[in-house]
């Protein structure tokens, strides 16, 4: 049956595919597609790893939820995603904004639905939790690694076959039709066979958290020297109000050290095992955690202050927060009287619920980063007494903030914002008629026309082999030079078909130039560029 799951989510993989390239329902048009998308991949994964509860209502209803909530959410944000294609290339900044979160959100939510269903009751225990977190994370570590030897496998068997000549298998196993249902099935099948293993995955877990367990002292003593040494100079990097330092880092600090205690923990009904001394130590570590957590909060609010929002600013300060709430929570738990950091069983529930509601706020219009710093550096720019001062948003807006940022620009650039100056709209129009990042460089006029040239040696004419008559050269040229500067010096040309034909009926012939797909593109992008005479 499990299996029966995998073939399903391939075949609907592929169902989908081809659905992009002939420009079918459901890729007809933006709006739906990736939702399509996100539920056939998302889906079937929650379903085989909580698949002891399969016939269960609440299951059921958990999943018609998560249905729902990604048609909402994907409709909302991405719903302006150009179809796959047509050329058209998505906006990465949409569509990495929408993505890392779903995934964090969704490795988070699992185990606790499943330790949920396990232990048939709400919050579940932390015990019942732990397992359930350690073995999904596990399954799907081992389940990936072995789909990856899997396709190792199957390029070793083509690859084989290529060295006498026999080329079969590689097509075949290449094919959209083989892809997708081999790699689906495979991977339905490891889950639910390391799912079964509990003996050997109780063996992994100890051993793994066994050897973390012990770079929790090392990490400790980089804490204690790193404080020592930031201490005497916050008072100073405070009172000049700039940003004290990279983050990044002293997040990462919080993060390795969450991460070890927790190895240490484990499920909280056994003790960690250092020894008196070396355990009463570590229970420093969570005070002088929440300095370091404080420490970053405020750096990135003075960047964010300083600088105005942008997505990474507004996920930075989100995790901030978090490292903040979990040193203190962690913090409670070490300064406690009774077993060590015992009440890290209601901590840690705590801090994953609230994390995976901040997770899935971002997944919707209300929440959205992107959306939220796209309004702060329009305010910012709005109110900016100085060019030097709106340059930063207005090239935020047109550079990083995706379509919706540069529609924000041009109405700027258009004055259609009350109250904006004369030079705010100017300085606005000059930044949006700035190329984009990673626009193709201008072509010098002797590459062009060697492009071109180029580019007209696979021109074929339909009727086949008709001269193309000199009223339609200059347009021909002009149409062709705006494909090459599109497309880069170098690059394969299309398929092109130059039709000749009176299509009218007025005795004059009409010319058409139809461009095919691009190597690689979907077979249905195809463009039409009617050809001028130049004696009209």
């Amino acid at each position: 049956m499990a299996l029966l799951v995998g073939l399903v989510q391939g075949l609907l993989l592929w169902f989908l595919h081809h659905a992009v390239v002939d420009g079918v329902w459901p890729a007809m048009g933006p709006g739906w597609w990736p939702a399509f998308y996100l539920m056939v991949v998302l889906l079937p994964p929650t379903l085989l790893l909580l698949w002891e509860q399969r016939t269960s209502r609440t299951l059921q209803l958990i999943l018609g939820g998560m249905a729902l909530f990604l048609a909402f959410s994907s409709r909302a944000l991405l719903g302006e995603l150009p179809v796959p294609g047509t050329g058209e290339e998505p906006d990465e900044v949409v569509v990495l904004g929408y993505l890392l979160p779903l995934a964090a959100a969704w490795l988070l939510a699992v185990p606790f639905l499943r330790a949920s269903l396990e232990g048939g009751r709400w919050p579940p225990t932390y015990a019942v939790l732990f397992r359930s977190a350690s073995r999904s994370y596990l399954t799907l570590l081992e389940s990936a690694a072995v789909t990856l030897l899997f396709w190792g496998l199957i390029g070793l068997w083509s690859a084989l076959f290529l060295t006498l000549g026999i080329e079969w298998f590689r097509d075949l196993f290449t094919r959209p039709g083989f892809v997708y249902p081999a790699t689906c099935v495979v991977f339905a099948t490891a889950v639910r066979l390391v799912a079964g293993s509990d003996r050997l995955m109780d063996g992994l877990l100890d051993q793994l958290l066994g050897l973390l367990k012990w770079l929790a002292p090392l990490a400790l003593v980089i804490l204690v020297a790193f404080v020592v040494a930031l201490v005497p100079r916050l008072p100073t990097l405070l009172a000049s109000g700039e940003r004290v330092m990279d983050s990044q880092w002293l997040l990462c600090l919080v993060g390795a050290l969450v991460l070890l205690l927790n190895a240490a923990f484990r499920d909280g009904e056994s003790e960690p095992g250092y020894g008196r001394w070396l355990a009463q130590a570590l229970r420093l570590a969570p005070p002088l955690m929440l300095i370091v957590a404080v420490t970053a909060a405020y750096s990135i609010i003075v960047r964010s202050t300083e600088l105005g929002l942008t997505p990474p600013r507004i996920w930075g300060l989100a995790i901030a927060g978090m490292a903040v709430l979990s040193s203190a929570g962690y913090s409670y738990a070490s300064l406690r009287r009774g077993p060590w950091l015992g009440a890290l069983t209601r901590v840690n529930p705590g801090l994953v619920m609230i994390t995976v509601a901040v997770l899935l706020l971002a997944l919707t219009p209300v929440g959205d980063p992107l959306r939220w710093s796209i309004a702060n550096q329009r305010a910012r720019a709005l109110a900016a007494a100085t060019p030097e001062a709106r340059e930063g948003p207005l090239a935020f807006l047109r550079f990083d903030a995706g379509e919706d940022g540069r529609r924000v620009l041009a109405e700027l650039a258009g004055g259609k914002v009350a109250g904006i100056s004369p030079a705010l709209q100017a300085e606005a129009a000059a930044m949006a008629s700035l190329p984009g990042r990673g626009a193709k460089p201008a072509l010098s006029p002797d590459v062009l026309r060697a492009e071109v040239a180029r580019w007209r040696e696979g021109l074929r004419t339909l009727p086949e082999d008709s001269p193309v008559a000199a009223q339609f050269e200059a347009s021909l040229d002009q149409s062709l030079s705006r494909l090459v500067t599109e497309a880069g010096a170098g690059e394969a040309p299309p398929p092109l078909w130059l039709v000749l034909a009176d299509t009218d009926g007025d005795g004059v012939e009409d010319g058409l130039l139809i461009v095919g797909p691009r190597p690689g593109a979907a077979a249905r992008s195809h463009r039409y560029l009617p050809l001028l005479p130049t004696n009209d």
